[in-house]
């Protein structure tokens, strides 16, 4: 369990700064 949410985190990281890039430019 503990695995599975890093390893969504690890995910959720770029794709949060992939938004916000988006959505700044």
């Amino acid at each position: 369990m503990r695995r599975a949410n890093a390893f969504l985190s690890i995910l959720l990281v770029p794709a949060m700064v992939f938004a916000v890039g988006c959505n700044s430019s």
